[in-house]
């Protein structure tokens, strides 16, 4: 900005939202066809995020000698996920390399 360059920013790309989320439902059938069709990448893509959550918290629970509750954390990110896809988010996860380096970095700080 101080060199006055022109360079592009999401905003120049699409339409930024002025307002807060909305409720919505997904405009699919519910039914067991549909069901059929979704459960087995939902569960796949779930079981994946949550070894990958559990693998983030063992070795974050080593690097600060601190325990975590692991039951709390899969139900924290089970009811999270399924309310963000009714606000059309997307789903998420605890990244190991991201974990990793804020516990380094918070670490680094502190001492």
């Amino acid at each position: 900005m101080a060199l006055g360059l022109d360079i592009r920013t999401v905003g120049d790309m699409v339409a930024l939202p002025d307002s807060l989320l909305i409720f919505l439902l997904p405009d699919l059938p519910l039914t067991l066809e549909t069901l059929k069709i979704t459960f087995p990448y939902a569960a796949t893509l779930a079981v994946a995020g949550l070894l990958e959550s559990m693998m983030t918290a063992s070795i974050v629970d080593e690097l600060t000698d601190t325990p975590s509750n692991k039951n709390r954390e899969c139900m924290g990110q089970g009811l999270a996920n399924i309310a963000t896809g009714f606000v059309g988010g997307m789903a998420g996860y605890a990244m190991m390399d991201q974990s990793v380096i804020n516990v380094d970095a918070v670490e680094q700080v502190l001492h």
